[in-house]
């Protein structure tokens, strides 16, 4: 009897040793990838995943010698940090609004999360005969460059965030890849040239959001004010169409500022709409948590 009441004492003692090692893992691992956001929040050039070009740079990359080259990954043109520099921003304001807590339950998801916010741009290129098409949409119009209504970044959004929602309690893992890519099209709706219709082979689309990418921590912004309570009178599906519109038409009054040769310009554009991103990705994710009952 003593033999076998030893023998549960040890093998209980071993699965406790074991258990706490693993929880002594994941949450190492969990800090790791919440100190990770912090510092690409503050600027830091880490990405989470392969990381994507500026559009306009794909072709550049093409045609070199070593398409597979990674010089671009240490260039201020070539990768593109700010999708993922914006959802990292949009978490420290959930922080600062509301509470840790609160933001916690993104942060554990951080590297996901800011990874997908980049998948887009990668898996999601449209027809090859428009490229990026279901990335634009004017608000004025509702169309994008080639003049679809069904395939614009509106569309994207809703489709992502309501499949974000809808899976959340199913396959949470897959939710969050979704907010992710939601999160990619809200963000491109708050750049003049997406809003405007302003492809990058006819305009200084690449220029400018290679200027953003290089100043980005100049338009870093720590709260969201009242953004939180734009809309909250509509169900979900309603607010995000009417979030996104919020920020193209607000990014399409930049169109001009944000096309000019100017440097000047081209700063006074981003002083409103990079800020404005930040918002309204941070209110975003808010709404999210309260759809999915984590809040």
């Amino acid at each position: 009897m003593k033999k076998f009441l030893s023998s549960i004492l040890i093998g209980t003692l071993l699965f406790s040793t074991l258990g706490t090692s693993a929880l002594a893992k994941e949450n190492i691992q969990k800090n790791e990838i919440k100190s990770k956001v912090y510092k690409i929040a503050n600027g830091s050039n880490e990405i989470f995943g392969e990381g994507i070009l500026l559009h306009g740079d794909e072709e550049e990359k093409k045609n070199t010698k070593n398409p597979n080259s990674n010089i671009y990954r240490f260039q201020s043109g070539g990768i593109d940090h700010t999708h993922q520099y914006l959802v990292a921003r949009a978490l420290g304001i959930l922080e600062n609004d509301m509470s840790p807590k609160i933001a916690d339950k993104l942060y554990v998801y951080g590297d996901t999360l800011l990874e997908f916010a980049d998948k887009p741009d990668i898996d999601e290129k449209s027809p090859f005969y428009a490229p990026y098409s279901s990335h634009f949409y004017n608000p004025h119009t509702g169309k994008n460059y080639i003049g679809q209504k069904q395939n614009t970044a509106l569309i994207k959004f809703k489709e992502h965030a309501m499949n974000a929602k809808k899976f959340y309690n199913i396959n949470k893992p897959y939710a969050i890849e979704e907010l992710g890519r939601a999160c990619h099209y809200l963000e491109d709706l708050n750049v003049p040239h997406h809003a405007a219709n302003l492809v990058a082979v006819l305009s200084n689309h690449s220029d400018y959001e290679r200027f953003v990418d290089m100043y980005r921590k100049d338009f870093a912004i720590s709260s969201a004010e009242d953004t939180y309570d734009k809309y909250n009178d509509m169900d979900f599906e309603n607010y995000c169409e009417a979030l996104l519109k919020d920020c193209a038409f607000n990014a399409y009054n930049f169109k001009d500022k944000a096309t000019s040769k100017k440097a000047s310009d081209l700063r006074e554009a981003s002083e409103n709409v990079v800020p404005y991103a930040q918002k309204h990705l941070a209110a975003f994710l808010y709404r999210f948590l309260v759809e999915v009952k984590e809040i």
